[in-house]
This record gives structure tokens, sequence and C-alpha cells, in this order.
């Protein structure tokens, strides 16, 4: 399912991935990351701190959760556009990168 309208707060999940505490990067996205010159949480982080409003893209539910939201930005860094996928962990107590990658799909 998906849906035009961010399922969750921007400001709040930036202010989570601030913290340490609140923060988690999914290991695939740390790969992914890394292949394009993103190469720690620190990196990762800052870009998606950069993140604004405009660039949502869509909401969509999560592949094996059909009630987990995952909102998806599409940002241009100088090189590429990216494709960034944040939520909500399940007890809402820390904010999850899921997905840090090149944008392959043309769509915007």
């Amino acid at each position: 399912m998906e849906k035009r309208k961010p399922h969750y707060s921007l400001n709040q999940l930036q202010e989570m991935l601030e913290d340490e505490n609140t923060r988690v990067i999914t290991r695939r996205c740390k790969q992914e990351a890394a292949q394009i010159g993103y190469f720690d949480d620190e990196a990762i982080v800052e870009r998606v701190l950069r993140l604004t409003r405009r660039e949502f893209y869509k909401s969509m539910t999560a592949y094996g959760n059909a009630q987990l939201w995952q909102d998806v930005y599409k940002s241009d860094d100088e090189e590429r556009t990216l494709y960034i996928k944040l939520q909500l962990s399940t007890g809402k107590d820390q904010a999850v990168v899921i997905q840090f990658k090149t944008d392959t799909s043309k769509e915007w």
C-alpha cells in the first residue's frame, strides 16, 4: 500500500537520528551508503538531517509487515539522486534508516 502523505514527522525522525540511543541504521543501509561514498553512520545521519519536506516522495508499507509504514525521500546530492527510506521502530522509540542508495527509478 502507498500514499502521498508522510506517515511520520520528518522533524521527529531527524531529532531521533541525531541521538545514538534512538538511532538505528540497518546493515543493508550501511552497505548501500558506503557504495556511494557515505562511509559511516555520521555521514548518513548528516545527509538525512538535510532532507526537507519538499523532498518527500511517498509512504509505503513494509514488504513483510503491512502495518509498518516507511517514508521515502528523494534528494539530490552533488552527484546523484538519493533514495532514502525512513521509519519509526515498532515500539516508536527509535528512528530507523532502512535504505540509503542511488535512485535508479527516474521517477520524481
